[in-house]
């Protein structure tokens, strides 16, 4: 991993994890990459425009594909890692993806912090996995995705989380998955 500070304006973040071995009794060679460059906007809000782009390496085989080992925890949505990921493989898997991502984060109050970003989603390739279903024959756009998030401190101890995604499908899933997702959530965090 590399982040660096470019300038006053610009930050970037590289994330780079290749796989070599054997898992269970088969050559294993994948890799996967994230990255993240900033553009601070220096404005009355802290505004930050941010593009991304993460890439986690496929294979029909899903003992073959990028492992995520420890890190299936939710990265960029809450919607897609778990209910659509777990369509063509283990939940919370999201292997065999290539994701572009634009965002916006700012504070219009001292004690608000919004943050959104929509993602395009395309597979690295087209694999069906044994005992998935739900994918179509050919398509490899697996479609588009909109996260939103909004924070706001009450106080030291009392902070509310709204958090609100949209997910439209892709040619990467047949008809009988093709249909829109929401997610919406409302948190009251206490800590002290």
């Amino acid at each position: 991993m590399f982040a660096d500070r470019l300038s006053e304006d610009w930050e970037i973040k590289l994330e780079v994890a290749p796989q070599f071995g054997h898992r269970n009794g088969k050559s294993l060679t994948s890799f996967a990459t994230n990255n993240t460059l900033t553009l601070h906007l220096h404005d009355a809000v802290e505004g930050r425009l941010r593009l991304g782009y993460e890439y986690l390496s496929g294979d029909e085989d899903p003992d073959r594909h990028f492992d995520k080992l420890w890190g299936r925890t939710p990265q960029f949505s809450k919607l897609y890692n778990g209910p659509i990921d777990s369509i063509d493989g283990r939940t919370r898997d999201s292997s065999n993806l290539h994701r572009l991502s634009l965002g916006y984060v700012c504070r219009p109050r001292e004690n608000v912090q919004w943050d959104t970003d929509y993602h395009l989603l395309f597979a690295d390739e087209h694999a069906t996995a044994s005992g998935a279903t739900g994918l179509s024959e050919h398509g490899m756009f697996r479609g588009q995705l909109l996260t939103t998030q909004l924070e706001i401190q009450s106080d030291k101890h009392l902070r509310h989380r709204l958090r609100a995604e949209l997910f439209a499908p892709g040619n990467y899933y047949n008809d009988d998955r093709n249909d829109v997702a929401v997610f919406l959530r409302y948190e009251l965090l206490f800590t002290w």
